[in-house]
């Protein structure tokens, strides 16, 4: 005799995820982050280069050249929109 209980379980585990579902969790869950992640990354270093270019531009550097940090900077950016991004999963009500 087995109880109502372990037969909910037995269901529960023996559905299988169809691929719609596992392509649009994947959707959902890791490539929108990523792309959000990558346009923070891009509007950081880009912002970065730009200002570095403007005062090569108007004499305030010597030289114009970019470093690592501009990019550990600019990772910052992607962690941040990468961050917002799939947290705004846990805020949304179904």
């Amino acid at each position: 005799m087995q109880s109502t209980t372990q037969n909910q379980t037995e269901e529960i585990f023996t559905e299988s995820i169809g691929h719609e579902t596992l392509k649009e969790n994947i959707k959902t869950y890791l490539l929108n982050p990523l792309s959000a992640g990558l346009v923070g990354f891009a509007a950081l270093f880009s912002l970065m280069m730009m200002t570095k270019l403007i005062s090569f531009v108007l004499g305030i550097n010597p030289e114009f050249n970019l470093g690592l940090s501009d990019v550990i900077y600019s990772l910052v950016g992607f962690l941040f929109g990468t961050g917002t991004k799939f947290l705004e999963f846990f805020g949304k009500e179904e």
